[in-house]
């Protein structure tokens, strides 16, 4: 069954992954003639300027080019272009001196701007001149905290809780929602009932908090004691669960570079409130007052690193993965201490061996950006481990590149290896297991097996659901389910380009499947949207993006989403929903039969769990993109509903408002 809805494309989310990536579409405005320079126009959207300053032009994850004093110089645009700097990668073994000159001219005659052109040998003096790559490099701030050493002030904070036992019950809790995905094991299943099929079409939102910030919102809302807690780029909020009442606001004092602008949440634990940086730290605040208790600085930004994930607390330890991976930096999982920000263990997510080479591992990749799952069990955490680098070339990195693409199995005492399961060996196309898996148990085992078996429930980028039994550790899975259409989804990227579906910011993104236990059921939400990826050169240099290649999206209006109800015993679909636009925001299962899920239109949107039709759709006037909580407080439930991703890349032309809705019924 395919449920089909089409209503308003609002604004929608920042980039899911990376900073380089194109708009298939140039912006024209204002000053410039329509059809002028179409050879800088073509250069400017499929070498990614789009994705990152903009169809338009007025910034987003890069400066803004729209009436710009900075395109003044010449010469310092030209530098730029060449050389780099910061974020901005160096296009000198890219493009030819013709092609440099003719983006140059294309952003100083467009986007109202209104400067000279620039000539084939004004670029060809400047690509000789070690001076350029001088004005060319960007004043970043320096950071002076060391890497791995111990936080230098820790303080204690005022409250407590949650306690580990209440930790453990987070699943099944009724009045709070503790973690990026509830509890341990992934699901996100609710067993609140009080909203249910037959009176969802009477929500109405209670409140509304604008947190008065314009960026990249794609947060889990965590609550507990009547505390809801969320964060953007820099900030982290506490909102009264009821009322939206900001209780109060902290903002990180960035020390260094910021790769990437993104945060998707907090975990919670004994007064503390813990999160990563964009800057490569880990900061604890008081759950109470925000006060910041420590600041740790496990990973060094200049070359790429930084923390967006929301990590999990298990007993005194705190996990976190690094993301970086499109910059070269290796990944690793990295667990600290939650009283005073201490590193009990760090471990690296590549084996060298698998990479062909020492030299090709130490810029293998191996991102792990979102969350993570674990089994209290056997005290293992469940880590999604994404793409190697360079993203494209897989003759740079011959082998496998274990453990990229896979979820990985780590001891909580210690980080060693468990066991680990790949989706995507020797990936060509950016096929990230970006997202957290569910562990679950069915009443009646697959093909004999007895109800005790658990399985890991995971899916990835390349648009695949994939069930595992996680009790005998098999490597091959039980099924592989297709969850987004697939064209030429296996096909390394050639240099005269192959469009691939998924594309590089499609499949299922940081929110993955979700699992209702009563009828055994998994949902998956993903992103229906195409690329033309293109093979280039590997060039490393730190802290730039290492690709080996270009790509540039479909125009954002082919741009869809789906969600699947899949039967976890089968794997055979049950039904689908089709949204006119990608579907990264959460979707929350509970007991009373509803689905509640936002989509990049704006709605938030409850689903019917049985058939996956509209209950009910509210208009939150900016794009959704985040993890949507539900929990009960003085007998009421509440939805919490983080609103308001921003991305210059998907809509140019908008830029909202982060903000937490809260609904109830009246």
């Amino acid at each position: 069954m395919t449920v089909t809805h089409r209503y308003r494309w609002a604004c929608v989310l920042a980039l899911p992954l990376l900073l380089l990536c194109a708009a298939a579409r140039a912006a024209d405005s204002g000053n410039a003639s329509a059809g002028a320079d179409d050879r800088g126009a073509r250069i400017f959207a499929e070498h990614g300027c789009a994705g990152c300053h903009g169809t338009d032009g007025r910034g987003g994850m890069g400066k803004k080019l729209a009436s710009s004093r900075r395109l003044t110089d010449a010469d310092f645009v030209v530098a730029q272009i060449l050389h780099g700097g910061g974020a901005m990668p160096a296009f000198r073994d890219q493009l030819d001196d013709g092609e440099i000159a003719a983006v140059a001219t294309y952003v100083r005659t467009h986007f109202h701007n209104d400067y000279e052109s620039v000539d084939a040998a004004d670029v060809s003096r400047l690509r000789k001149s070690a001076s350029a790559q001088v004005a060319a490099a960007p004043s970043l701030p320096k950071d002076t905290q060391e890497v791995g050493a111990a936080p230098a002030s820790v303080k204690q904070p005022s409250g407590n809780g949650p306690s580990q036992r209440e930790l453990l019950r987070a699943g099944p809790a009724e009045d709070s929602w503790l973690m990026y995905n509830k509890g341990y094991d992934g699901s996100r299943f609710s067993t609140l009932k009080e909203i249910n099929a037959r009176n969802a079409d009477r929500l109405r939102p209670v409140c509304a908090m604008q947190l008065g910030e314009s960026t990249s919102f794609q947060s889990s809302v965590v609550v507990y004691r009547r505390t809801a807690y969320v964060t953007t780029q820099h900030s982290t909020f506490a909102l009264d669960a009821r009322t939206c009442r900001m209780l109060w606001k902290h903002t990180h004092d960035v020390q260094g570079p910021e790769p990437f602008d993104t945060n998707r949440g907090v975990a919670i634990a004994d007064g503390r409130v813990f999160r990563g940086t964009t800057d490569g730290h880990v900061i604890a605040l008081d759950a109470r007052t925000g006060d910041l208790l420590w600041n740790a600085r496990p990973v060094d930004s200049a070359v790429g690193y930084f923390l967006s994930g929301a990590p999990v607390v298990w007993e005194n330890t705190l996990v976190i993965g690094t993301a970086g991976a499109d910059w070269g930096a290796p990944g690793r999982i990295i667990a600290l201490d939650t009283r005073d920000g201490r590193e009990r263990w760090s471990v690296s997510v590549i084996v060298p061996s698998s990479f062909g080479s020492a030299e090709a591992a130490k810029v293998g990749g191996g991102s792990s950006w979102t969350s993570f799952s674990i089994d209290p069990q056997r005290k293992l955490v469940y880590a999604p481990i994404g793409n190697p680098a360079p993203d494209f070339i897989v003759e740079e990195r011959p082998g496998a590149n274990i453990y990229t693409n896979s979820i990985l199995a780590l001891d909580l005492e210690t980080g060693s290896v468990s066991h680990h399961y790949q989706q995507v060996p020797a990936d060509p196309l950016d096929r990230d297991t970006a997202a957290a898996p569910v562990l679950l148990q069915l009443r009646h085992g697959i093909g004999g097996r007895p109800s005790s078996t658990q399985y890991v429930a995971v899916a990835n980028k390349a648009g695949h659901l994939f069930l595992y039994d996680d009790t005998r550790r098999s490597s091959q899975p039980l099924y592989r389910v297709e969850v987004t259409p697939r064209v030429n989804a296996d096909t390394a990227p050639t240099e005269e380009g192959v469009h691939v579906c998924p594309g590089i910011n499609g499949g299922v993104e940081w929110y993955g499947p979700s699992f209702d236990p009563y009828e055994e059921i998994l949902y998956v939400g993903s992103v229906d949207w195409c690329t033309v990826f293109k093979r280039g050169e590997a060039v490393y240099s730190p802290g730039q993006m290492f690709f080996g290649g270009t790509y540039a999206l479909d125009p954002v209006e082919k741009a869809k989403g789906w969600i699947k109800a899949v039967d976890a015993r089968s794997g055979r679909i049950l039904w689908s929903y089709r949204s006119d636009a990608p579907v990264v925001a959460s979707v929350t299962p509970t007991a009373g039969g509803v689905l509640f899920t936002g989509e990049l239109t704006g709605d938030f949107a409850v689903l019917d769990a049985e058939d996956g039709e509209t209950l009910y759709r509210f208009y939150t006037g900016g794009p959704i993109a985040g993890g949507i909580s539900t929990y009960r407080i003085d007998g009421r439930q509440y939805v919490a509903v983080p609103s308001g991703n921003m991305s210059r890349t998907w809509t140019p032309d908008t830029a909202p408002a982060a903000t937490v809705f809260i609904f109830s019924l009246p």
